[in-house]
C-alpha cells in the first residue's frame, strides 16, 4: 500500500517462514482467485484494512530449494480501517530513499526497484 509517497511495508513474525525479513504484505491466491483479490482478502485478514487494488508494478518468481515463489506487488488505496498487525511484528513506512535499508525476502528483492521508481516518480498519479 502507497501512502503519501511511502510504503507500508511489514516483518515476518517469528511463528512465520522466512521470520525477521521485511515483506510487501499479501498472500498466495486460493483457487479461482486472482491476484488482486487474493491481495485485498490477506490485508483484511493480516492487517485489518480494505484497500482497492489499483495497478500492478510487476511481479518476479523467486526460486528457493524445493520451492517456486511467484510475487506481483499492486499499488492499493486505503479504503477503511487501521493497521493491525495479526501474523507480522513489525510494520514501516518506506519511501524511496529508505526501502532499501531493510533486510527484506529474497522473494521481495527483485521488486523492489519497482516499488521505489514509483515513488520517486509517480506515486501522485493514482
Amino acid at each position: 500500500m502507497i501512502c503519501e509517497g511511502r510504503c507500508l511495508v511489514t516483518r515476518r513474525g517469528k511463528s512465520q517462514h522466512s521470520a525477521g525479513f521485511w515483506e510487501f504484505p499479501g498472500g498466495k491466491p486460493h483457487a479461482g482467485e486472482s491476484a488482486r483479490t487474493a491481495l485485498a482478502r490477506e490485508l483484511r485478514e493480516e492487517l485489518s484494512i480494505e484497500v482497492e487494488v489499483l495497478a500492478s508494478l510487476g511481479s518476479s518468481e523467486f526460486r528457493g530449494s524445493g520451492f517456486v515463489v511467484q510475487l506481483e506487488v499492486f499499488v492499493c488505496r486505503l479504503v477503511a480501517g487501521h493497521v493491525e498487525l495479526r501474523e507480522h511484528d513489525a510494520l514501516a513506512w518506506c519511501d524511496a530513499n529508505n526501502l532499501a535499508e531493510r533486510q527484506f525476502s529474497p522473494a521481495d528483492v527483485p521488486l523492489l526497484g519497482a516499488v521505489a521508481q514509483y515513488l520517486q516518480h509517480d506515486s501522485g498519479t493514482l
